[in-house]
């Protein structure tokens, strides 16, 4: 037997006993308990941080809920069950249907139950294209609902429900302790900085763990069912390298505890996994919203998304490509930096006078990107892309030079990312073996296979409390990832521990003033080490000033008299976690 297992039969007495175990304390974690208080049970948490420290704690506290949720009618949006279902089906791989309808169908009642705990909700709605709100605003489009062919596939609406906290995070950290918090005043028995050491085994069922809390250890018996709600494996170096390679070039973010211990478990016990290799990437290339008006481009000149998408697809899509290289161009009546542009270390390589002056200094093929924006701009001209479909919204002829390139390229640009996937599970959450079968008295990690919506439930007399969609269940903040780009729908919730400090992305960023141009004003840039050789008309006007006319931190000198600022190169203020070292770009 596995050092995970014990058998149950060695073990005369428990110094717990209760009808359902919860290993893991975050939103799963919570969410199970107060369900399992909910249907009558006996509950033992057990949680190895000191509590409230869950994933989602780090998160800005996106729901993605739909199917006509209160925000959504006060706002003015239409959205069906029907509607959302068939957006979800487009977005997954191989959809399970009895997962993605119960998700759809449950949402609205997912809703209700958030805010019958006290967590806060406005009827508002952000519409700038953003990675999240600094607003308390609530409801904003975290997806590709509006992206092609989604669109084709189902009727769009915003399904991103942010909790009314302000700021980039504290979001998560509110839902989670308002739920952790509700869960101890009900009964259940919390044991905090106490890690699982193994679950015990009868027959085959789970029935119960034990555990260990400063250098001591207990077992504990549970009657009814485990449910394992423990996370990721991001901070386990074997596994990222045996599932998730390519998060080796990556910031990890999650908690410490990620170690997929939760999955080792399921596995040891005779659960199947699936989706391991599905990790969530990004390096945010927007807000500001209009540069999405740009095109990315590979070494060969060629685009290879459209740049609308949901700013973890185009990551996904900029590491298939050759080299994993990629640009973003903008030119002169777009040009801005990404507000991520600093921290993200998205570096301005350059200002190019034409066309062909930045394909030759991109190292591009002669004629390549002179073809694909011309391509581009004459297609955009008449309101289409019959490449990519990007939305009309986002066309914009790019025929303004001089013009900017930013390097997104994976491995340079900091990207950052976590693991998705977990144990596979049926629609009730139990866990089911490779032949199908249920694995008795078990339930899933907490991020599960998507699509599995987390909701946890608990119906007397199964044998297991397992999480499911229900009509009082609360729902996941992680939606399914989708089709081959897996994962481009994942809403920003799902960054954890160890934030990345990324800076905000609403109206009014703190970062505001950092390196933020005036737009509508003429494009320069320093080249090739000469950062006073400026490209158009000798100056740089207003494009490294505050609004409140201090020139913007950075910049190498400055005229008052003419305004004439040189363009920095920002540099990072994080780096990649060093555990995991790079290894080569894997596709």
């Amino acid at each position: 037997m596995s050092e995970l297992l014990i058998d149950a039969a060695q073990q005369q007495e428990w110094d717990i006993e209760v009808d359902v175990l919860v290993l893991g304390f975050g939103m799963a974690g919570a969410c199970a308990a107060l369900e399992a208080l909910d249907a009558g049970a006996s509950v033992a948490v057990v949680e190895r941080t000191g509590g409230k420290a869950g994933s989602t704690s780090a998160s800005s506290g996106h729901f993605y809920l739909g199917g006509g949720t209160p925000v959504q009618v006060a706002t003015g949006f239409e959205d069906t069950p029907e509607a959302m279902a068939d957006y979800l089906r487009a977005a997954s791989p191989d959809a399970a249907d009895d997962k993605i309808e119960a998700y759809a169908h449950g949402s609205v009642a997912h809703f209700d139950w958030l805010e019958s705990h006290g967590i806060p909700f406005e009827r508002t709605f952000f519409a700038e294209k953003a990675v999240v709100q600094l607003t308390t605003e609530c409801l904003i489009w975290t997806g590709n609902e509006m992206v092609h062919p989604f669109r084709e596939h189902a009727t769009p609406a915003p399904r991103g429900h942010k909790v009314a906290v302000p700021g980039e995070a504290g979001g998560g950290a509110l839902a989670l302790q308002l739920l952790s918090d509700h869960a101890e005043e009900r009964g259940a028995r919390v044991l905090l900085d106490t890690k699982a050491e193994a679950l015990f085994i009868d027959d085959g069922r789970v029935v119960g763990a034990k555990v260990r809390t400063a250098g001591r250890d207990s077992v504990i018996r549970a009657n009814k069912g485990v449910v394992i709600a423990m996370g990721g494996f991001g901070q386990n170096a074997e596994m990222v390298a045996e599932h998730a390679p390519v998060l080796q070039r990556t910031y990890v973010v999650g908690s410490p505890y990620d170690d997929g211990l939760g999955i080792r478990f399921g596995l040891a016990a005779g659960g199947a996994a699936e989706h391991l290799d599905t990790p969530f990437l990004t390096a945010p290339f927007y807000p500001p919203q209009h540069l999405l008006k740009g095109i990315l481009v590979n070494n060969r000149g060629e685009r290879f998304v459209a740049e609308d998408s949901y700013h973890a697809r185009s990551a996904v899509h900029i590491t298939r490509q050759p080299d994993g290289v990629a640009y973003l161009i903008l030119d002169e009546e777009i040009f801005e930096y990404p507000w991520f542009a600093r921290n993200g270390n998205l570096k301005l390589l350059d200002g190019y006078e034409t066309v062909e002056e930045m394909e030759q200094g991109l190292g591009i093929p002669d004629g390549s990107l002179v073809a694909t924006m011309a391509a581009y701009s004459a297609a955009a001209a008449n309101g289409e892309d019959p490449e990519f479909g990007k939305h009309e919204k986002w066309l914009k002829p790019l025929d303004h030079g001089p013009y900017a390139a930013f390097d997104l390229s994976y491995g340079k640009a900091h990207y950052a990312g976590f693991t998705l996937g977990g144990l596979r599970v049926d629609v009730d959450g139990r866990v089911l073996r490779e032949d199908g079968a249920r694995s008795p008295g078990s339930m899933p990690p907490g991020r599960p296979r998507p699509p599995s919506p987390w909701t946890p439930t608990v119906t007397p007399p199964a044998p297991v409390w397992a999480p499911r969609p229900s009509s009082a269940g609360a729902p996941a903040a992680t939606p399914a990832p989708p089709p081959t780009e897996r994962p481009d729908h994942v809403p920003s919730s799902t960054r954890h521990h160890r934030p990345t400090r990324l800076p905000g992305v609403g109206r009014e960023s703190r970062h505001a003033a950092l390196d933020r141009p005036l737009r509508g004003r003429p494009l320069a840039a320093h080249r090739g080490g000469h950062p006073d050789r400026n490209l158009r008309r000798g100056t740089h006007r207003g494009h490294h000033r505050r609004r409140d006319g201090v020139p913007g931190p950075g910049a190498d000198r400055t005229d008052r008299g003419d305004q004439q600022f040189t363009l920095p190169l920002p540099e990072p203020r994080w780096q990649p976690d060093p555990r995991l070292a790079p290894r080569g770009l894997v596709e």
